[in-house]
């Protein structure tokens, strides 16, 4: 079977993300995300760095799983990767939450969000089943993660933080509508 183009390109894209983040990982001390202190740069590549490389390992496999789980959009997954770090820390920055947010690594928010707005932007489109459980799916293990009930929340990651998985999976909801609107817009 010989894969087309359009089949590669989301593995194209993947392979990209986990490259860039493995080079920046030597310097996670450098560009993680803080309160903002005029080094704007810091809401996007926080995403990118990770506390280890076991947290980066595990992240870029979820990574690495992102195509395989639902139909991908190559548009919408490139949009994911790129707007989502912005929209989380400025979710950091401008919500209010139990504890402010000084210091922030990891992709586990973006990786929440990219699911959802695949998962979510795939199941308007063809109203295939398997989309509605993936994203049926993630918010259950938000609900069980928020009640201390999971088994992924802290097993891997010692402090991980939830609000930004919650901020993910919102925006990437509100992610897949506006490309649904977008698209059938478009096709009318």
């Amino acid at each position: 079977m010989k894969l087309k183009p359009a089949q590669l390109q989301p593995w194209l894209i993947v392979l990209a993300v986990i490259i860039v983040s493995a080079l920046l990982q030597p310097y996670a001390h450098h560009l993680y995300y803080r309160q903002p202190d005029g080094q704007w740069f810091r809401w996007v590549t926080g995403h990118y760095v990770h506390a280890d490389w076991q947290h980066w390992a595990l992240n870029m496999l979820a990574l690495a799983l992102l195509p395989l789980a639902t139909q991908v959009a190559n548009r919408l997954l490139v949009a994911s990767l790129l707007l989502l770090p912005w929209c989380i820390s400025a979710g950091f920055y401008l919500l209010p939450t139990t504890e402010p947010v000084f210091a922030y690594v990891g992709l586990s928010g973006v990786l929440h969000g990219a699911y959802m707005a695949l998962g979510l932007y795939s199941w308007l489109r063809s109203r295939n089943p398997w989309d509605a459980v993936l994203c049926v799916g993630l918010l259950l293990k938000l609900l069980l993660d928020w009640a201390g009930l999971s088994l992924t929340a802290h097993a891997f990651v010692e402090n991980a933080y939830l609000p930004a998985h919650v901020l993910g999976v919102v925006l990437g909801a509100l992610l897949a509508i506006i490309f649904w609107r977008i698209k059938v817009y478009l096709d009318a």
